[in-house]
């Protein structure tokens, strides 16, 4: 997911420019900010005193601002906690996820699998 906040200082002073995917939250959420929608950057401009709040809502709907985050690898046994359903979810995020009993396994964003596998299906009725 490409998510970019940057100072730019233009004629009428510094401002943010958020680039984001698009969302209706995010939207909604950004006009509370004052943030106004440019469309030749495509790209939604704000005050520069709303920097960490931007930042903060980015994070929010986003999981990220956009800002570099160190890769951290886990080792972990997926099944020891597995208590049914069709998502499991550590350290926030989604990990992997069953669409429906008989689809296949699916990782979250940005998750690589290192070692190990999973059932074709999530077993019989």
């Amino acid at each position: 997911m490409d998510i970019s906040i940057v100072k730019i200082d233009d004629i009428t002073g510094i401002k943010v420019v958020s680039v984001t995917p698009f969302n209706e939250e995010w939207n909604l959420r950004a006009k509370e900010l004052a943030g106004r929608w440019n469309p030749k950057l495509k790209a939604w401009i704000f005050d520069s005193k709303e920097e960490e709040r931007v930042r903060e809502l980015a994070r929010d709907i986003f999981g990220t601002d956009g800002s570099p985050v160190e890769t951290v690898v886990v080792d972990y046994d997926l099944w020891a906690d597995y208590g049914g359903g069709n998502e499991i979810w550590l350290f926030g995020r989604k990990i992997v996820w069953r669409p429906r009993r008989d689809d296949a396994v699916k990782l979250g964003e940005g998750v690589i699998l290192l070692s190990g596998g999973f059932p074709r299906s999530g077993g019989s009725r």
